[in-house]
């Protein structure tokens, strides 16, 4: 786990932008001068209170390698955001994120790679 300097719904905010990868991950898993390219974003379940939401993703200029990777992002309130990001091939690579509010502005966040 890891605590965090800024509230879980700013946690929450930063990690279902769909440029996060791009952008805040720079020189670790992608280049954001390079790396950013149009996306084709898709509701898979669109936002309400109790359920919060689902859309896909799809990047149109995607590297060598990734091509036809579809990724989506789940929201399930209050507190769970999970990442997949699937291959034609059938695999997958999933990202269970988790933010639980410690005090106001801190939360704390617990990962799952699956």
């Amino acid at each position: 786990h890891r605590d965090l300097p800024y509230g879980w719904e700013v946690a929450i905010e930063n990690v279902v932008d769909a440029s996060h990868v791009a952008v805040t991950h720079h020189n670790m898993i992608s280049n954001r001068y390079t790396d950013p390219a149009p996306l084709e974003i898709a509701w898979e379940r669109k936002l309400t209170q109790r359920d919060g939401f689902k859309f896909r993703m799809k990047n149109l200029r995607p590297k060598q390698g990734s091509e036809n990777t579809i990724s989506t992002t789940e929201f399930r309130p209050p507190c769970m955001v999970h990442n997949r990001a699937t291959a034609t091939s059938g695999s997958s690579t999933t990202l269970l994120l988790y933010f639980s509010p410690t005090k106001p502005g801190r939360c704390r966040l617990l990962v799952s790679f699956l």
